[in-house]
Order: structure tokens, then sequence, then C-alpha cells
């Protein structure tokens, strides 16, 4: 692994709360001045295991589905310590890109020294369907949390 960082928004722009990675990549890009790749999108889990290389830091972002949080709750996982949470507990218009990105970066010695994921939870994920609310008032809180991610700080 190199030095860089590298911010991942995952999700489907069409599919509702599945967007918010895809949204708080492009709000961030500006305000990370090009010290930070950022990615908007990875279509598969080999994308994700591409846009990781020369990576020391990594951050995703990803909309998450789960009955165990209200939708907006913001979620952060350390992905250097375990795995993330699996389909059906998260379902995203991407498949599980994510958990089996994380599978393929284990087995290749590709992880970086820092790779997190930064989340919210969703709430309608329907073709079609705008930003729900709750994810919608998260956006910005989203984004912050992902910033300090890529600082290395805790908020």
């Amino acid at each position: 692994m190199g030095d860089g960082a590298v911010l991942v928004g995952l999700g489907a722009r069409d599919r509702g709360d599945d967007a918010a990675g895809l949204i708080v990549a492009a709000r961030l890009r500006p305000r990370l001045g090009g010290r930070v790749r950022v990615v908007e999108g990875c279509a598969d889990a080999l994308m994700l295991v591409a846009e990781l290389d020369g990576a020391a830091t990594a951050v995703v972002v990803d909309a998450l589905r789960t009955a165990d949080a209200a939708p907006g709750t913001l979620s952060r996982v350390d992905l250097r310590a375990g795995a993330p949470p699996r389909p059906p507990a998260r379902v995203s218009g991407h498949g599980d890109a994510l958990g089996t990105g994380w599978r393929l970066a284990r087995a290749l010695g590709a992880v970086p020294r820092r790779w997190l994921l930064v989340g919210v939870v969703g709430a309608d994920f329907t073709l079609g369907a705008p930003l729900s609310a709750p994810v919608r008032a998260a956006l910005e809180p989203l984004a912050a949390a992902a910033a300090a991610a890529l600082d290395g700080s805790t908020a």
C-alpha cells in the first residue's frame, strides 16, 4: 500500500437512499482539494479493490439497510477489524460490492492501513424513489463524518 487516501462513494443514483454515498462523494470532492482521490461509485468488487490500490487510507461511504437503527442514523465500521455488514442486513443497488471487495482485498493482501465504512441507514431503496427525509437531513453530517474519517479523527 502507498501513502495516498481514497474516498469511495458507493450507491445507485436512481434507488432512493442508495444515492447517499454518491452524493457525499460529489459534495466532498471540492472540499478535499485534490489531496484525496474521490471515486463516485464502483460497479463491483473488482473495481472497489482496484480503487484501493496505492491507498494507505480508504473511506467508503454507503447507505445501509438495517432493522437495528432508524433511518438517518450514521454508522462507522473499521473494515480492518472486521467484515462489513452482510446482506440481508445491508442491501443496495450495487449488490454486495463492499462485502465481496472486503474479502477479495484481504485475500490479495490489498487492505489499506486504515479502511473505514461510514454509512447512513436508509429508508427507501426503491427504483426511482427520491432521497427520504431522514437521509436527506443526514447528508451533511455524513459528509462531515467521512471527512473526519479521512483525517483520522473520530468526529
